[in-house]
C-alpha cells in the first residue's frame, strides 16, 4: 500500500479555498474509505473531507485555523507503521497541481436544454456503465446544492443534475407550478438529453417532483432516492414556506435559513447574500408562489404520498432525524442523525454511503 495524499477538496465551481476546522482522525489511527477526517469551512457552507480508501493517519499537515487552497495537502494516509523519514520525504516532495484553465473552464459551462418551451439549466459528471443518477434539489435550492455528493457518486456512471424551472440558471417560468407540471418538465429533458433510465436522487420539492416522475414516465425512472422529501409521509410545515417566501430582509432570511440545519452555524453569511439576491431576480417570487400553491399545497404533498405507494420501482428514503420542515415519516425511513432538512450537505457521508449501497444493489437489474 503506497502513501495517499488527502487534498483541500474542491465543492462546488466557485470555491477557491477553504479553512481547516476539526480533526475527527488523530494521527495514527485506522480509517476506512468514507470515514470523515476533517471539517473544512467554505463561504458557502462547511463540511467534512472524508477518507477515500482504507489505511492509518500517518500526518496531519494542516493545522487547525488555517486556510487552504483547493488541491493543497492536508494529510498522508498510508500503511501502519510507516517509518517518520518516508512521510517526510513524501509531504516534501508533494507537488499541488494547478487547476487546469481549459478544464476549470469547460466544468463551469452550463448546458441548456429546452423542455416543454422552458430553458432548463443542467450539467453532467462521471462516466460508466452503472445506472445514471439524476438529482433534483429542493425549493429555492439550485444543482449546486449537491456539490458535496457529486464526486463520491460519479465515480463508475453518468450523473446529470439541474436547476428546476424557477431556480438556479433555469427559466424563470414554473408553469402553473403543479407537482406534474415540473415533473413532465423533467422527464422532457431527460428524454431530450437521451438520459438512459436512471435513479432519481430528489431533495424535498425534488424528491416529490422524482415520485411524479416515476409514475407518469415509468420507462425513465430505474428507483428512486428520497431525501427529506415531501411525499414519504411527514408533514410539511406551511409556516415555513410562508416565512420563506415573506423573507426579504437578510435577518429574516437569515432565521429562516437556521431552520433547515441541526447546526445552524453552518449559515453563512454568503448563504444568506446569495439567497436574498436570487430571490430578488425577476421571475423568481412568481414563480415560488406559483410552486408553494402548486406542488407543495396540502393537498398535493398528500396525494403524493399515496402515489409513492403505488409506485414499482425500488425507493430509498432518506430523512434528516432533526428535520422539522418535513417531520421525518412514521416508518419507512433511515433516519440521518445530527442532520435536519439538509442531510445530503450537513450529513454527507452518511447519505453517500446509502445512495451508494442502494445503487448497487440495481447497477446489474
Amino acid at each position: 500500500m503506497t502513501l495517499t495524499a488527502i487534498t483541500m477538496p474542491k465543492w462546488g465551481l466557485s470555491m477557491e479555498e477553504g479553512i481547516v476546522q476539526d480533526w475527527h482522525v488523530a494521527e495514527g489511527e485506522n480509517i476506512a474509505a468514507g470515514d470523515e477526517l476533517v471539517d473544512v469551512e467554505t463561504s458557502k457552507i462547511a463540511n467534512a473531507v472524508e477518507a477515500a480508501a482504507d489505511g492509518t493517519l500517518l500526518r496531519q499537515v494542516a493545522k487547525s485555523g488555517a486556510t487552504h487552497r483547493i488541491g493543497d495537502l492536508l494529510a498522508v494516509v498510508g500503511p501502519a507503521g510507516t517509518n517518520a523519514a518516508e512521510i517526510d520525504a513524501f509531504v516534501g516532495g508533494f507537488e499541488r497541481e494547478e487547476p487546469d484553465a481549459d478544464d476549470e473552464a469547460a466544468g463551469a459551462e452550463t448546458k441548456t436544454a429546452t423542455a416543454n418551451g422552458i430553458a432548463i439549466a443542467y450539467d453532467e459528471a462521471g462516466d460508466g456503465d452503472g445506472v445514471p443518477l439524476l438529482f433534483l434539489h429542493g425549493v429555492s435550492g439550485d444543482r449546486q446544492n449537491w456539490m458535496f455528493n457529486r464526486d463520491a457518486l460519479s465515480k463508475d456512471r453518468r450523473t446529470v443534475a439541474i436547476d428546476l424551472p424557477g431556480h438556479g440558471e433555469s427559466a424563470k417560468d414554473a408553469g402553473d407550478g403543479g407537482i406534474d407540471t415540473l415533473a413532465d418538465t423533467v422527464a422532457a429533458v431527460m428524454a431530450g438529453i437521451d438520459l438512459p433510465p436512471a435513479i432519481v436522487v430528489g431533495h424535498s420539492l425534488g424528491g416529490g417532483i422524482a415520485i411524479a416522475i416515476a409514475g407518469r414516465h415509468p420507462d425513465r425512472v430505474a428507483g428512486l432516492a428520497l431525501l427529506s422529501s415531501i411525499g414519504t409521509g411527514g408533514a410539511l410545515d406551511r409556516g415555513f414556506i410562508d416565512d420563506f417566501l415573506a423573507a426579504d430582509r437578510r435577518g429574516a432570511m437569515k432565521s429562516v435559513l437556521k431552520r433547515l440545519f441541526a447546526d445552524d452555524s453552518l449559515v453563512t453569511r454568503d448563504m444568506v447574500a446569495d439567497m436574498l439576491a436570487y430571490r430578488r431576480l425577476d421571475g423568481v417570487t412568481e414563480a415560488l408562489d406559483r410552486i408553494a400553491l402548486g406542488a407543495l399545497s396540502e393537498d398535493s404533498a398528500g396525494k403524493l404520498t399515496e402515489r409513492r405507494a403505488a409506485l414499482t420501482q425500488p425507493v430509498l428514503i432518506l430523512h434528516g432525524a432533526e428535520d422539522e420542515v418535513i417531520a421525518p415519516p412514521a416508518s419507512g425511513a433511515t433516519l440521518i442523525e445530527g442532520a435536519a432538512h439538509m442531510p445530503h450537505m450537513e450529513a454527507a457521508a452518511a447519505c453517500n454511503e446509502a445512495i451508494r449501497n442502494f445503487v448497487a444493489e440495481h447497477d446489474d437489474d
